[in-house]
């Protein structure tokens, strides 16, 4: 019996991070868990050839990694893989699409925080419409039986009054598509104690948000993180926070807003939710 082999990879830092490959990390299932690794080491993954049954790229942004393509572009057997790949859907172009048709089944994560302009508030400069185009071309090119689609979503004050809304978008493609999406939800950003996080946000709006999330109609494929955005939002109305605390949370959020929208010469109030914009407008 020819041994198996599973590698994870996380494409985060810079493109030749030396980290042999003897020096990965296991995951929690015994799987090979490696940080970027060197432009040598490449060719080792390569070579495993028709042992290798999964692999696993997170990030950062994997398809505009070398690192990614040096490997996807050089396997010897990807009918025989599995592909797990983390990805803000941003750049599926003919080469990534027909380079995943190739493997024998597909397991996307699209990172995605909200629709329209919430989402091109957050994920600047990047387009909706654009990427409602990029979802579509990711169903109508590879095949149904063998692709499984998730939608995760980061939870923030930015998008918690929108974040309903993309749940719906969800909803609304499952109607149709053959390709069901599965909706999961992060409602509590790291570090710890991110300023980010719904948690320091007006009880006003806790409350909104959770008026909201709670009235969806879910499906099955939604359901689940619907259900742990609605603990979490419930948890927080519950929550005490020491006064002083949360007006230095509140403060650096709306600090770290400002910035934002200088560097990339945007206005919060012109793209958020009428109500998130208001409450930073008052901090």
């Amino acid at each position: 019996m020819k041994h198996s082999t599973y590698l994870e990879f996380n494409l985060q830092l810079s493109e030749y991070y030396n980290t042999p490959q003897t020096d990965s990390q296991r995951n929690i299932h015994g799987n090979q868990v490696g940080s970027i690794i060197h432009q040598k080491y490449q060719q080792e993954i390569i070579d495993l050839g028709n042992s290798l049954r999964e692999l696993k790229f997170t990030g950062g942004e994997p398809t505009i990694s070398k690192t990614f393509w040096s490997i996807v572009n050089n396997l010897d057997y990807p009918e025989h893989i599995k592909i797990y790949l983390t990805t803000n859907a941003t750049k599926f172009n003919h080469l990534f699409l027909d380079s995943m048709k190739q493997f024998h089944e597909r397991h996307f994560t699209l990172s995605i925080d909200g629709t329209r302009s919430t989402y091109e508030y957050m994920h600047y400069p990047f387009n909706w419409r654009k990427l409602e185009d990029n979802i579509d071309q990711l169903c109508n090119t590879q095949q149904p039986a063998s692709t499984e689609i998730h939608i995760c979503s980061v939870l923030t004050t930015y998008n918690m009054l929108n974040i309903r809304n993309l749940v719906d978008w969800i909803i609304q493609h499952n109607w149709y598509s053959e390709h069901k999406i599965t909706w999961k939800c992060i409602p509590d950003p790291h570090p710890v104690g991110s300023c980010l996080d719904v948690k320091w946000a007006s009880s006003d709006l806790l409350d909104m948000a959770l008026q909201n999330i709670s009235a969806t109609d879910c499906d099955q494929y939604v359901s689940d993180g619907v259900e742990k955005t609605i603990k979490y939002l419930e948890w927080c109305i519950q929550a005490q926070h020491a006064p002083a605390v949360l007006a230095e949370r509140r403060t650096q959020f709306k600090l770290d807003t400002l910035t934002l929208d200088r560097v990339h010469n945007q206005l919060y109030d012109e793209m958020l939710h009428p109500d998130i914009a208001n409450f930073i407008r008052y901090i």
